[in-house]
């Protein structure tokens, strides 16, 4: 049985998915990097605990993709010191019910990191996933603007992007309303691999490098485990070197 924001009862502990990857023997020189990675799982929680993705250098990319839900009314976050939201989050839906769920991205260059992560809020349901990344612009490093997009049922569409610069890396999410579940897109504009399946969480992510560069074109998710009244919210990062 699929599994939904509020009907999933969990202890209130911190189910942490750790992994380690590194991605910079194989990508060509001049590219972003995926170097680590970190999740926690849904459960309701006061404060979600991030843990670091493992080998964070000062000058690497952080990025922080965080979801929180309540009836009525999400509680607002705090996203640890440091970190700013991205442009067009974040994004609100609410099913029949009028619970409501807030997807937030943020990010922050790494700079004498120490320990963990933790975004502060009251009591709501609460899962997240962390990325550092490596070789990012100093200047601009994400680039273009994300694309988002929010709507109901089994079907969900991110708007593509179009990157100027060669060797970006793209990332994806889809948040549905329960879980497991779900068909998402391997693509090759540019080739996506999977980072968080979405088999404990209501997030998948996924990322991969685009080169040449251009247009991603839209990537479609089918097959959700959502009801016609159940919403979703997905969209596309592009990080540039």
């Amino acid at each position: 049985m699929a599994l939904s924001f509020e009907r999933r009862h969990l202890p209130d502990v911190l189910a942490y998915h750790r992994r380690s990857r590194g991605g910079g023997a194989s990508t060509q020189p001049g590219a972003v990097v995926f170097i680590s990675d970190s999740s926690v799982n849904y459960a309701t929680r006061t404060d979600t605990l991030i843990t670091a993705p493992a080998n964070i250098q000062d000058g690497d990319d952080l990025l922080i993709i965080f979801e929180d839900g309540a009836l009525n009314a999400a509680p607002v976050p705090t996203p640890p010191a440091g970190f700013v939201i991205l442009p067009g989050f974040p994004l609100t839906r609410a099913d029949s019910n009028v619970f409501t769920v807030d997807t937030y991205a943020w990010r922050k260059p790494a700079l004498g990191e120490v320990g963990d992560y933790t975004v502060t809020h009251a009591s709501a349901a609460s899962n997240a996933w962390m990325q550092c990344a490596r070789g990012q612009n100093l200047v601009t490093p994400y680039s273009p603007n994300p694309t988002t997009n929010t709507g109901l049922g089994a079907t969900a569409t991110a708007p593509g992007l179009t990157t100027v610069a060669d060797n970006s890396l793209i990332v994806y999410f889809c948040s549905k309303w329960n879980f497991p579940g779900g068909t998402f897109p391997g693509g090759v504009t540019p080739v996506l691999t999977t980072r968080l399946d979405g088999s404990a969480t209501l997030l998948f992510v996924s990322n991969g490098v685009m080169t040449p560069p251009g247009a991603t074109g839209a990537k479609i998710a089918t097959g959700l485990p959502n009801t016609p009244t159940e919403p979703w919210a997905t969209g596309l990062i592009a990080i540039q070197p």
